[in-house]
């Protein structure tokens, strides 16, 4: 579904029809924009055929508002085109992260540093809270804070990257990349102290009992251990706003050419659940979202603007 918004300004009511993820948001822009009181704003809030965080902006429906504020009394329709849907992104923000640590004799942790590159979401909506050189976006580190191991020492630096691109609050936020990033070090760390990864990460996790029970199910889920012919396993784990999630991926193939996912496990621990529905199409279709991104997902700038280019050529750029 692309960017889309429906509004109607007359001269005492504002009514906005809009798949949005910012009520609040649209009611302060509708506001802003036709000099109406909150109290003369009501917005209706369709389905979202696809959201994940873009539908936060309200660029697309202040342009819906000020089109219709021209036009009073009559509704007016905006929908984007797929062009401009992708050419006017809110892109996650492109990142770099540079970890070490330390192994005792025994092949144990005794600490991670890891120093985290990426623009500010924040800082591009109000650079006024960041002027501060010692403020700290939380969503550019988030993934890093608050991971789920017990570990002895960890330091995490933040540096701010004032790229222009446009960044916005992409799927899971700083978690899509910032455990991307530890859980390859925690690999690594495995892979210098001798360890299986699986059984390296219950060491790391300590005393905590729901971390370890979900890992324990993700193993016997996922056949962990038993042989698999022409194909390699990996595990990840990852606690993201109050949920735990465990993944397994079988992969075969021995280069990117041939590389083929072939399973993945997936167990998540959302605590007090309404609706498990709801939880199993969230897991199904980050696993989509995620493979699709990781593989084959790319937009190329050019000139300090994005430029659409389809079929995309089978080298990608920029990722």
């Amino acid at each position: 579904e692309p960017m889309n918004a429906t509004a109607l300004v007359t001269a005492d009511r504002c009514e906005v029809w809009a798949p949005t993820q910012n009520q609040a948001g649209c009611v302060a822009a509708a506001s802003q924009i036709t000099g109406l009181g909150a109290d003369r704003v009501t917005v209706h809030t369709t389905y979202l055929g696809g959201g994940l965080g873009r539908k936060v902006e309200l660029d697309f429906v202040r342009q819906a508002i000020t089109v219709a504020k021209a036009m009073p009394g009559k509704p007016v329709k905006l929908t984007w085109s797929r062009e401009e849907d992708f050419t006017h992104d809110q892109y996650r923000p492109s990142a770099m992260c540079q970890l070490s640590g330390g192994l005792d004799a025994q092949g144990n942790v005794v600490g991670i540093t890891a120093r985290v590159v990426s623009p500010s979401i924040g800082y591009q909506r109000g650079p006024a809270r960041y002027d501060n050189p010692a403020a700290v976006d939380p969503s550019a580190v988030e993934g890093l804070v608050g991971n789920p191991y017990s570990l002895p020492s960890m330091r995490v630096e933040w540096v701010r990257d004032d790229a222009q691109v446009p960044v916005g609050y992409w799927r899971s936020v700083g978690n899509s990349h910032n455990v991307f990033f530890l859980e390859s070090f925690v690999d690594e760390l495995a892979a210098a102290a001798g360890k299986d990864p699986l059984a390296f990460r219950r060491t790391l996790l300590g005393s905590n009992q729901r971390a370890l029970a979900l890992l324990d199910t993700l193993a016997q889920q996922s056949g962990w251990g038993t042989p698999v012919r022409g194909r390699a396993r990996g595990v990840a784990i990852c606690q993201c706003f109050g949920t735990l999630v465990g993944e397994v991926a079988e992969v075969s193939g021995s280069t990117p050419a041939t590389m083929r996912v072939q399973r993945v496990t997936v167990v998540v621990d959302p605590g007090t659940t309404i609706n498990p529905d709801t939880v199993k199409a969230q897991m199904e279709s980050a696993v989509v979202q995620g493979l699709g991104t990781a593989l084959s997902g790319w937009m190329p700038f050019s000139a300090g603007s994005s430029r659409l280019s389809m079929p995309w050529p089978a080298s990608a750029g920029v990722r």
